[in-house]
Order: structure tokens, then sequence, then C-alpha cells
């Protein structure tokens, strides 16, 4: 049950700090748990990697800026990457 916290913990300090540079480090200091636990924990969890996870999120998140504005213009797609 402690790791379904841990993972909501870290999804939820993604989703705050997506915009900032992110490291799967810092995630795992927010988190109070190891590097490697938290990268486990992702794998079984979610079957990708942090960082494949936050950038399938940014990538996400791009689109739907694109997507969303009627003037289309690169810096919209990419400023969040």
């Amino acid at each position: 049950m402690r790791n379904f916290f841990v993972l909501a913990d870290a999804i939820n300090f993604i989703e705050d700090n997506i915009c900032n540079q992110l490291t799967p480090q810092m995630i795992a200091d927010y988190c109070y748990v190891s590097l490697s636990s938290l990268q486990k924990l992702f794998r079984f969890a979610l079957h990708r990697s942090i960082k494949e996870y936050i950038d399938k999120r940014r990538m996400s998140l791009a689109a739907h800026d694109i997507l969303s504005t009627e003037s289309l213009s690169l810096y919209n797609g990419v400023k969040r990457s």
C-alpha cells in the first residue's frame, strides 16, 4: 500500500513541476525513497521509466497546447519541453 502513496506523490510532484527541470533523483528525494526503488516502482506500475513518463507527459501537454490554440506557433508547442 505504501508503494501506491509513493507513486501518487511522485506523479503529483512531476505534474506540479512539469515545466521545470526534473531528474529522477529529485523526485526520489521528494518522495523520501531511493532512486532504485522509485525506478522499479515506475517500471512495475506504469511499464516505463521515470524519464519516459516525464517525456510523454510533456509531449501530451505540448500537443494539447498546439491543438487548443487558434494561432499555431512553434513557441506554443515547445514551451513545456
